[in-house]
């Protein structure tokens, strides 16, 4: 004949409660452990799009200000020409 599995009567009811408390506080931290480290990922994933998108601005500027400096170089430049040529031409009249 088998016997099924069964409880030994020598086994206190207090280690029994202990037991299942500390069953369902381990259930409760590992489900709160778990919906923290949810919102960390997210979280993450929020910064590394902001990131991100700080980055392609900074680009965009940077492109901006070398437009800028060039156009800059340009007028200087023409300055600089027109300059000489108004010098050269009151060079002529005297």
């Amino acid at each position: 004949m088998t016997e099924g599995w069964h409880l030994d009567k020598k086994v206190p009811i207090a280690l029994i409660i202990v037991l299942v408390i500390q069953t369902v506080g381990v259930v409760i931290w590992g489900t709160r452990l778990d919906s923290r480290v949810e919102f960390v990922e997210r979280s993450q994933v929020v910064i590394d799009r902001d990131r991100m998108i700080a980055r392609s601005r900074d680009t965009a500027l940077e492109i901006q200000v070398g437009r800028i400096r060039e156009r800059q170089e340009f007028i200087v430049d023409e300055v600089q020409d027109i300059s000489e040529k108004i010098d050269r031409i009151i060079e002529g009249i005297n």
